[in-house]
């Protein structure tokens, strides 16, 4: 099964579709290869302006523009697209919005969401890999804002609580002192 293959089923994009993958070989022997993907926009899709969410003609494209997606077998992924700059009639000159990213962030949705599963998950965050403390707690800060938690009930380090419990179900933990 072909990377394109894969994508198209894991991430879908309407609209757009999945060119070219290259592997990017390091710079350096301490830097990791990363995969880039190319998108295009479909030749019959129309840009989306990112104001008012209506579809527009074209104006023109910027240059090329990474964005981090989840990694595959620990290689870091970038998604790689000229974005269109939309001539709307309500909003002026804008750039388009696109499916997998909001605003200027470049950190794909999907890789947002996954950091914030991982970070609400992981009991330690020393040993993730190589991935920036910065894009973990955009990550969930997103989430938390995106799933609607306030400040006092949004989960901040639910696997030590797990741990807690199950130590005191197995009776390891002295139960007065919790």
């Amino acid at each position: 099964m072909h990377l394109k293959s894969i994508l198209n089923r894991v991430e879908p994009l309407e609209s757009f579709v999945y060119g070219p993958v290259r592997i990017i070989e390091p710079a350096t022997a301490d830097e990791q290869p990363c995969i880039e993907i190319d998108i295009a926009p479909r030749a019959n899709g129309r840009a989306v302006c990112s104001g008012c969410g209506q579809k527009r003609p074209g104006y023109d494209r910027l240059s090329p523009r990474r964005f981090e997606f989840v990694p595959f077998w620990n290689m870091a992924v970038y998604f790689v697209y000229s974005m269109r700059r939309v001539a709307c009639p309500e909003c002026g000159v804008t750039v388009e919005r696109v499916p997998w990213s909001d605003g200027k962030e470049h950190l794909t949705t999907s890789y947002r969401w996954y950091l914030a599963r991982w970070v609400l998950t992981a009991v330690e965050n020393g040993g993730a890999g190589p991935v920036s403390r910065r894009s973990k707690m955009t990550a969930h800060n997103r989430a938390v804002l995106e799933a609607g938690w306030d400040g006092a009930s949004a989960p901040s380090h639910p696997p030590f609580r797990e741990r807690h419990r199950s130590a005191q179900r197995h009776g390891q933990v002295d139960r007065d002192s919790t």
